[in-house]
This record gives structure tokens, C-alpha cells and sequence, in this order.
């Protein structure tokens, strides 16, 4: 079993049914977000109902664990699955973002998630937060953005995105908000906020890599650490439990700030500009105004 309670079997299945999601951004491509809507709605709130007779019901949960339990993780057991929290996140995206924000966020979700656990669980050897671990982040951050990058949301962009969104995977706990909804959420609102963005000097990027400098040097010197073996334990101070939580928090804090900085930093060098194509209406008759500025 992994460190969700469940086999790497369990876990495949889980993650075919995972990719599977990928006809909601297929359907919204063929169709209109709005004929999509009612559906996403109807499947929404039959999920959420049926969670919770499974969390409240003992005779529901024996009936879901009959057919689903050898696939659901132990924190599921008294929240909504990961199916639910799909359904909710993609009918928030396609509520409230365009089409061309809408399909790019749930690919990602379906496809660098479902990534980022199969090569962590398989393959993952170096555990970074969150018991998260360092391959399993490196296939969502890549997947990310070829994904992004090949919806022509440009290098740059496809890049900021695809950075913000692992940081956030890496560093919000699933104990508080599951992925699979906070996830769509981000990417759709970064390419919102981020699809007239352009830069003068776009070839700087090329050092946002260097962002990673902290993480290296965290897990490096945790990873140094030696236990250190005493005779008897009396003497030494009981550290609460909440303390211990605090430190850490802390030290997440911290890197993250780090990391903000140097990103900023090199954002700072690459003269980040936000093109606009409409004219500013300056009265209410219509009539639109133009102005060249020669610097």
C-alpha cells in the first residue's frame, strides 16, 4: 500500500477513471460551455448527494465499499472522493471562465495529476512537502506545460502558469482542499489574468529555473540530517505536537517567500507588459480615441 492506503493497482484504476475527465474539456470543444453547464450540474449535486449518504449511512457505505472501496483513499472516508471534487471544480470553471481558459485547466487537471501520482508512487524516491515527492512534482510541473504550450498560450506564459500551478499543488495540503478542485480553478484564472501578457525581454525566463535554488538547498540539508541515539530520554523537554506543526509551517513559509523573490526578481528583468487591442471609449455616444505614445 502507498502512503494513501491503497495499492499501486488500486491506484491505476483509480487514475483511468481519473483520465477519463477528459470528456468534459471534449464536450465543451465540441459543444458550447452552456450546453455543457446543465450536465456538469446534474452530475455535480448527484455526487455530492451520494457522498453524503456514504459518509452518513453505514448501509450506503457498505454498498460503496463493495464496489469502490478497494480505490478510495483513507482521508475519503469522511470527505467527498476525488470524482466529486472534480465535478465541482470543472462546473466552476466553466461557470465563470471562457472557453479558451475553460479546456486548457481541466486537461491539466486530468492529465498532469494523474502524472504527478502515478510516476511519485512508482518511481518517487525524494520527498519534498506534503509527503509529496520530487519526480512526481517534476511530471506535473513538465506536463503542465507542454500541455499549456501546446494550447499557444505561449512560452512565457505557459511557463509563469505552469510554475504557480506546481508550487500550489506542491504546497496546499489535500487535508484541507482537494487538487482536483483547486487545480482548474488556478490554471483557468492564471490564463485569464495572463493571456495579453507579454514581456520585453522574454529570454530572461530562462532563469526562472534558479527559483528552484531553495527548494534544492531545504532538501538537501534535511536530507543531511543524523539522528543521534541517547541512553535515556528523561532529561529532554516534551515538544508539543502544535509546536513542532508551527515550526514546520514556518519553515514553509520561508521557502516560499524565497522562491517568490527570486522569481520576482528575474520577472523584474524581463519587463513584463500587458497589451491592450480595444480602444478606450471616452464618451457614451460611441465614438472611440487612439493615441501613439513615442518614447
Amino acid at each position: 500500500q502507498n502512503r494513501n492506503g491503497i495499492t499501486f493497482n488500486a491506484e491505476l484504476a483509480r487514475k483511468s477513471i481519473h483520465i477519463s475527465n477528459l470528456v468534459i474539456p471534449f464536450s465543451i470543444y465540441l459543444f458550447s460551455p452552456s450546453k455543457v453547464i446543465p450536465f456538469l450540474l446534474f452530475f455535480m449535486v448527484f455526487c455530492i448527494s451520494m457522498d453524503s449518504l456514504r459518509i452518513n449511512s453505514t448501509y450506503f457505505k457498505n454498498i460503496y465499499n463493495h464496489f469502490f472501496g478497494f480505490m478510495t483513499r483513507n482521508k475519503e472516508n469522511v470527505v467527498f472522493t476525488g470524482a466529486t471534487n472534480v465535478l465541482i471544480g470543472a462546473t466552476i470553471v466553466t461557470i465563470f471562465f471562457n472557453k479558451s481558459a475553460i479546456i486548457p485547466s481541466l486537461v491539466v487537471m486530468s492529465i498532469s495529476d494523474t502524472l504527478a501520482a502515478i510516476v511519485g508512487i512508482k518511481y518517487g524516491s525524494i520527498t519534498t512537502v506534503n509527503q509529496k515527492t520530487l519526480e512526481g512534482t517534476f511530471s506535473f510541473f513538465s506536463s503542465c506545460f507542454i500541455i499549456l504550450f501546446l494550447f499557444e498560450l505561449g512560452f512565457a506564459t505557459s511557463l509563469i502558469i505552469s510554475i504557480i500551478t506546481t508550487m500550489s499543488e506542491l504546497f496546499i495540503s489535500n487535508k484541507y482542499i482537494d487538487d482536483n478542485l483547486f487545480i482548474p480553478i488556478i490554471v483557468a484564472t492564471l490564463i485569464t489574468l495572463l493571456f495579453k501578457l507579454s514581456f520585453l525581454y522574454p529570454l530572461y525566463l530562462l532563469l526562472l529555473p534558479l527559483a528552484s535554488i531553495p527548494f534544492i538547498i531545504h532538501f538537501l540539508k534535511n536530507k543531511n540530517t543524523k539522528p543521534i541515539q541517547f541512553s535515556s530520554l528523561k532529561f529532554l523537554k516534551i515538544i508539543e505536537r502544535e509546536k513542532v506543526n508551527k515550526v514546520k509551517l514556518v519553515e514553509i513559509l520561508l521557502l516560499i517567500v524565497r522562491t517568490l523573490i527570486i522569481i520576482t526578481i528575474i520577472l523584474m528583468i524581463t519587463r513584463p507588459i500587458i497589451s491592450f487591442n480595444e480602444s478606450i471609449k471616452l464618451n457614451s455616444n460611441g465614438t472611440s480615441y487612439s493615441a501613439i505614445i513615442i518614447d
